[in-house]
């Protein structure tokens, strides 16, 4: 995509959607989300239609060291189906289980 086409799917899918709803969070999630799918010109389409961070599509729970690293490549916990994984990994259950385990990723 050209870098206008960018900026511009960015600010008006980001416009949709506070037009649709109040609950709206103004942190911007990559559709693909993938490292390789966005770079520093999404980086700076993002900042431009006034969100101040973006999630990837990189599993894990963000750090204040991703923040301060990059806030427009945070990682998001990833999306279970199973609603009891989902509040486990909310409450911090599995991440609790991986530091145990000596994994800690």
């Amino acid at each position: 995509a050209t870098d206008d086409q960018v900026t511009r799917e960015i600010t008006e899918s980001w416009g949709r959607v506070r037009a649709m709803t109040t609950a709206t969070s103004s942190v911007f999630a990559y559709p693909n989300g993938l490292p390789i799918d966005f770079g520093a010109r999404e980086r700076a389409a993002v900042l431009a239609a006034g969100l101040p961070a973006a999630v990837a599509s990189v599993g894990g729970h963000c750090t204040l060291e991703h923040v301060r690293r990059d806030r427009f490549a945070l990682p998001r916990i990833p999306y279970s189906d199973d609603e009891v994984d989902v509040r486990q990994s909310l409450a911090g259950v599995d991440r609790a289980k991986r530091f145990v385990r000596g994994t800690r990723a």
